[in-house]
């Protein structure tokens, strides 16, 4: 399992490095965005059934001009994080909006909370809330960075607000076909 560990952290650094290069540039297509939130939802739903975490979309359609695996990506990531921080039987809901010329999509949940000093820090490299974090929860910190060089590539936003003992709202915009 250590082994896996290593193998999946150098994975995500080169991915990191290949994304903020540019090396690997990103194939827009035009897509439902629901349907990358409910190909998101698909790859959690066992992760979160074993905690008794409920999944709830609240969407309006939007068409967005983007590379719809990257996205996806964006999502199970934040979705994830949400699981991994929830507590058992709470909710996780994902909306998906329509705001002026960008698609927003948000994954809230009611878990532990970020403290205000790291909410501009959770996005860098490496990055945990709590030290403890990496060895209880998993994972190495690279995540919401790769999260960020994703969105960023697309000429979106990303970012986070949080009270602790309250939850987090995630939040990602990406732009809306042209037309709509």
């Amino acid at each position: 399992s250590e082994v896996e560990r290593l193998m999946r952290l150098i994975q995500q650094l080169l991915d990191l490095d290949r994304l903020e290069s540019g090396a690997s540039p990103l194939v827009l297509e035009t897509v439902d965005a629901t349907s990358l939130v409910n190909q998101a939802l698909a790859s959690v739903h066992g992760v979160a059934e074993r905690r008794n975490i409920k999944l709830e979309l609240l969407a309006t359609p939007v068409t967005v001009k983007v590379s719809p695996d990257k996205i996806v990506q964006v999502l199970v990531n934040l979705l994830s994080n949400s699981i991994k921080f929830s507590p058992d039987n709470s909710t996780i809901t994902v909306s998906l909006a329509r705001h002026s010329n960008q698609a927003s999509f948000k994954v809230i949940d009611r878990g532990r909370g970020i403290p205000p000093a790291m909410l501009d820090r959770v996005f860098e490299r490496f990055k945990q809330v709590k030290d403890t974090d990496a060895t209880q929860k998993g994972g190495a910190g690279l995540g919401l960075a790769i999260c960020k060089s994703i969105i960023e590539q697309h000429n979106g936003k990303i970012g986070v607000e949080s009270q602790e003992g309250q939850g987090s709202t995630f939040w990602a915009t990406a732009r809306l076909k042209k037309g709509t």
